[in-house]
């Protein structure tokens, strides 16, 4: 998947490190260690909760805001162990966020364009094991947020 978009560079385009690829289940947000510390109690109880499941790829599409592309997705078909993971980590860590779950992987940034000088290749069908969650402190640099690893729960057999 990453070698259709990486070999070509665009202004205006940032493209996600390789090792930086990840699927969201749960943005918390600026926290308090404390929190960061009541989180990584109850993530093994709720990973135990959750059977390990597939993604499947469904497509690559630009995100828009204000009718410009913000962001490339691969955008992963629906499954219901994502929701109800997803949910879980919701209720146990609420942030206001009330939209339905998207899984989806962000492959790219985009700035100061108003659409895009290529098209988007079609996606292959490949299934992505999801097998457990980490949880990931972000740090903000000029190219980009950068991820840490803080801890890795698996989900259940």
């Amino acid at each position: 998947m990453w070698q259709l978009f990486s070999h070509q560079h665009y202004f205006g385009i940032r493209w996600i490190d390789q090792e930086q690829l990840h699927i969201t289940v749960h943005f918390l947000g600026e926290v308090e260690n404390e929190t960061i510390a009541q989180i990584a109690l109850q993530l093994p109880v709720i990973c135990n909760s959750i059977p390990a499941f597939d993604l499947q790829i469904e497509n690559f599409r630009t995100v828009s805001k204000n009718q410009k592309p913000t962001m490339i997705w691969a955008q992963l078909e629906d499954h219901l162990s994502f929701s109800a993971l997803c949910l879980s980590l919701r209720s146990s860590f609420p942030t206001g966020e009330t939209r339905m779950p998207q899984p989806h992987i962000t492959l790219a940034r985009i700035r100061q364009l108003h659409q895009l000088p290529f098209d988007l290749p079609k996606a292959k069908p490949f299934l992505i094991p999801v097998n457990s969650v980490e949880l990931w402190e972000s740090h903000l640099h000029a190219d980009g947020s950068k991820y840490q690893v803080l801890g890795q729960w698996k989900l259940k057999k």
